[in-house]
């Protein structure tokens, strides 16, 4: 966990419940010479994106699209995307998906991040599409 982001009482709960969170459903930023990245572990949405968004210049997330229950339900699983991508404020979204079966929720994310007046690129290639950076 970053030091200077303060843990949240949902977190904290969370945390109280599972055990060690930092071990768990973990996500990280990288910043580069131009571009900075942020990858989310499996996760749904929580205040702790807010925190993130607040302290770094986020351009490109990885972020994943599901539900709470990890079951299929397309518009969950676009609130919790478009909730985070938000929260982020990034500007391009990597969806993480199991791209064979999930492929399906990219469109409601997309709706849904237009609903939320969010202007978000989404890139969904196939696995090992290479996107060069400059």
């Amino acid at each position: 966990m970053h030091p200077e982001i303060e843990v949240s009482p949902e977190r904290e709960k969370l945390r109280k419940k599972w055990g060690r969170l930092e071990t768990r459903n973990g996500g990280f930023v990288v910043s580069g010479k131009n571009f900075s990245l942020c990858l989310i572990g499996d996760c749904i949405h929580s205040d702790i994106f807010l925190d993130v968004g607040r302290k770094f210049q986020i351009d490109f997330g990885m972020i994943p699209i599901q539900t709470r229950t990890k079951k299929d339900h397309p518009d969950e699983a676009a609130e919790n995307g478009a909730r985070i991508a938000r929260d982020l404020k990034v500007k391009t979204v990597f969806p993480v998906i199991q791209y064979t079966k999930h492929h399906h929720l990219i469109e409601p994310l997309k709706k849904k991040l237009t609903e939320m007046g969010l202007n978000v690129d989404v890139i969904s290639d196939r696995p090992g599409t290479v996107h060069t950076m400059k």
